[in-house]
């Protein structure tokens, strides 16, 4: 039973989020109805918000969104604050001019009731990067200043170092980072820059 919250104990007491009583449903996003593949975040995700509300359901549970490793279990994800790329809206992508609907065909292709992860990642990966390499050129001044503002804001704290964790870990075949080159398990800086170096636009 939760206690009652007063000003002795508001700091360590139990607090409900709401006091009315609300349904709601626990699905991963990656499980959502969509043409590409995979359940994004995107129309799919805004399509199933809107049905929540037809259906007064006040509550979506969803798994752990990070990038997934070996095995795509969303609970050994290779980042507390990275998202799972294949979860970006392909749709959204192409609404936003960064890729061509001729481009993201292939993902059509893929089955409809289950996630083929096989599949998915290499034509994803790829189209992903055909975006990246528009972005500089096709964002508007809106979508430039939010990147920009995220990066600001989360480059010094983990950013810069995750692009330099995938980079590695693609390198190294996957493999976990104890079983790297012995100087980048030991983040020998002078590794680091020349690795920084060869790899800017990735980066």
């Amino acid at each position: 039973m939760l206690q009652d919250v007063t000003p002795e104990n508001a700091a360590t007491a139990p607090k409900m989020l709401s006091d009315k009583r609300q349904a709601g449903v626990c699905l991963h996003i990656a499980s959502l109805p969509g043409p590409y593949g995979i359940g994004e975040i995107g129309a799919p995700a805004r399509a199933f918000v809107d049905t929540m509300r037809e259906m007064d359901l006040g509550v979506w549970q969803f798994l752990p969104v990070g990038p997934t490793a070996y095995g795509d279990s969303p609970y050994q994800p290779l980042s507390t604050f990275a998202g799972n790329e294949m979860l970006i809206g392909i749709g959204d992508l192409v609404d936003l001019g960064l890729l061509e609907e001729t481009e993201v065909q292939e993902l059509t292709a893929l089955p409809e009731d289950y996630v083929d992860y096989g599949a998915l990642i290499p034509i994803k990966n790829r189209l992903l990067e055909i975006a990246t390499q528009r972005f500089p050129f096709k964002a508007d001044d809106d979508l430039s200043a939010a990147y920009y503002d995220f990066v600001a804001a989360n480059d010094a704290l983990w950013l810069h170092d995750y692009a330099l964790f995938r980079i590695l870990k693609a390198e190294h075949g996957e493999r976990p980072w104890p079983e790297w080159q012995p100087e980048y398990v030991r983040r020998d800086m002078p590794a680091l820059e020349r690795l920084q170096a060869a790899n800017g636009p990735a980066i």
